[in-house]
């Protein structure tokens, strides 16, 4: 089996188990190099010997020969498959009918590969976004108890701030009285009051000025 994919792929729904692989090679060289052929037993017995079964054949183009090589031959060629092209392979008249495989099974276990990929890469998306969530979650419970916590905090300092409010009110209402005591008897008329120092510094001013 080649490491590369076939160019094509037919189907031979039903023949011969006499049919063999180096029959088929030899039937379609015309046609092309043949990557490998699969064989599957149908449950169909023959009617001239009920203890052999009628298969199947799954035949994979390594590469086109080189009439084949031309699109518009190949194209037409590729168009009768749905109806049959029949290949006779001895001299009695004996042939296998070739229809196009539409499901190998390399394109089928290509494209298995490629959901399971898929799924992969989804799986690591999910997992990520899963961790993405827990980390959010993380922080919002984090959040929510420093929020809890500064709203005590805060509940504490509005409570201090009253406490520390009424006492400055007490204070205040017991010490200025005292402090500032009121004065009954002004006169708005009594002449200014000058110091002693003052006066004496404004006469040596005076003199000194003279």
């Amino acid at each position: 089996m080649s490491c590369t994919e076939p160019v094509f792929s037919f189907c031979v729904k039903c023949m011969r188990p006499e049919v063999t692989e180096e029959i088929i090679r030899k039937a379609l060289e015309n046609i092309g190099t043949i990557d490998y052929i699969d064989f599957v037993d149908k449950h169909t017995t023959l009617p001239d010997n009920p203890l052999k079964h009628y298969r199947i054949a799954f035949i994979h183009m390594k590469k086109w020969s080189q009439y084949f090589e031309n699109i518009a031959v190949r194209g037409a060629f590729i168009d009768k498959l749905p109806s049959g092209i029949n290949y006779v392979y001895d001299k009695e008249g004996h042939y296998f009918t070739l229809h196009e495989n539409y499901n190998p099974k390399y394109k089928t276990d290509s494209y298995i590969s490629y959901l399971e990929k898929e799924l992969e890469k989804a799986k690591q998306t999910a997992n990520e976004y899963y961790q993405h969530l827990q980390y959010q979650s993380n922080n919002n419970n984090k959040n929510y108890q420093i929020n809890r916590e500064l709203g005590e905090i805060n509940q504490q300092l509005i409570a201090d701030n009253r406490a520390l409010q009424q006492q400055v009110q007490w204070l205040t209402s017991q010490y200025v009285p005292n402090t500032f005591p009121q004065v009954n008897n002004l006169n708005p008329s009594a002449p200014p009051y000058y110091l002693e120092t003052q006066t004496q510094v404004s006469d040596t001013c005076n003199t000194e000025r003279h």
